[in-house]
């Protein structure tokens, strides 16, 4: 009789944890929207490396025709803005 309920809640808790198991591996994320998702965030940086790169080319153009002008004895008509602040990159 101890055999047979010793059996049974072995068999039980086999199943238990089987079907946690399961049910664990089933609720990740599937391959193809994480390959969606990291393709999407390459595409971002990717954006933001042109970005930054063009923000450059026009901060170093325009401090070049500001000394044009200062060349030419003229003010500018307006002040440049500010440098952007650094964001730590993850």
């Amino acid at each position: 009789m101890r055999n047979r309920i010793a059996k049974t809640v072995s068999i039980a808790l086999a199943l238990v944890l089987m079907l946690t198991g399961i049910v664990g591996c089933s609720a990740g994320v599937s391959q193809s929207e994480y390959d969606e998702v990291v393709a999407g965030r390459d595409a971002a940086r990717a954006e933001v490396t042109k970005l930054e790169s063009d923000l450059a080319a026009a901060q170093t153009e325009a401090a070049g025709l500001r000394k044009d002008l200062a060349a030419k004895g003229e003010k500018p008509t307006a002040t440049p803005p500010p440098a952007p602040k650094e964001e730590p990159k993850p």
